[in-house]
């Protein structure tokens, strides 16, 4: 079992973070020309609805790279196609929201509607993505560096957070989809607040109740 947990962490520390580490690399280069255009026009407001797609666009880049990195450490289960296509998918959406900013940010050439289709796809492979990782998540790759009780305590917390993950993606992705079909496009700022808060609150459950048990897990398993 030790040798199972052995190779199953060697593959998320180094496989997942090049993949995730070039894909999201690739991302903030695209973006920044369109940040550095945008904020340094003469003429751009902050609060002008044109802001709220670039700090989405750039808060998506920080959590799918701070969420995989946590990943990386809190997760273990042997790969198959998924760990492919969801990483990749992911990214493609991304990529789609930028080039959508066209014209490095212009106002008149942001293609907000198009924009916001691809939020609300990212969004709902947001939501599968944390799904995937509460349901797939191994307890028994845990086997090397903590015991089997605090391992299924672990797993049972992992669970809780992940899902609830998921179901905030999932109601920000209904959200878009409402906001998509009236088309208002003012309702992006909503968007933004909601995202904020995902962020927020994520990190808040991860210090509180993820963190703890699994540092307590691991240290009691070495002591």
């Amino acid at each position: 079992m030790n040798k199972k947990s052995e190779l199953v962490s060697t593959y998320f520390t180094s496989i997942y973070l090049t993949i995730i580490a070039l894909l999201q690399g690739v991302a903030i280069v695209q973006l920044v020309p369109f940040l550095i255009s945008y904020f340094t026009s003469d003429n751009t407001r902050i609060t002008e609805i044109y802001t709220a797609p670039l700090f989405i666009t750039l808060l998506i880049i920080f959590v799918v790279w701070h969420h995989y990195v946590n990943g990386i450490l809190y997760l273990r289960w042997f790969p198959n196609i998924i760990d492919a296509l969801i990483p990749f998918a992911v990214s493609i959406a991304e990529f789609f929201m930028i080039a959508f900013l066209e014209n490095k940010g212009e106002n008149s050439s942001m293609n907000m509607h198009a924009w916001m289709r691809t939020f609300t796809v990212f969004l709902f492979l947001g939501a599968i993505a944390y799904f995937a990782a509460a349901i797939r998540h191994d307890a028994t790759l845990f086997s090397n560096i903590m015991d089997s009780d605090s391992a299924a305590l672990h797993k049972k917390n992992i669970r809780r957070y992940y899902t609830r993950a998921g179901i905030s993606m999932i109601l920000q992705a209904l959200f878009a989809l409402f906001m998509l079909i009236i088309y208002q496009s003012w309702l992006l700022w909503f968007s933004l607040l909601f995202f904020i808060l995902h962020i927020v609150i994520s990190e808040i459950l991860h210090i509180r109740y993820l963190q703890p048990t699994f540092v307590k897990g691991v240290s009691e398993f070495h002591e």
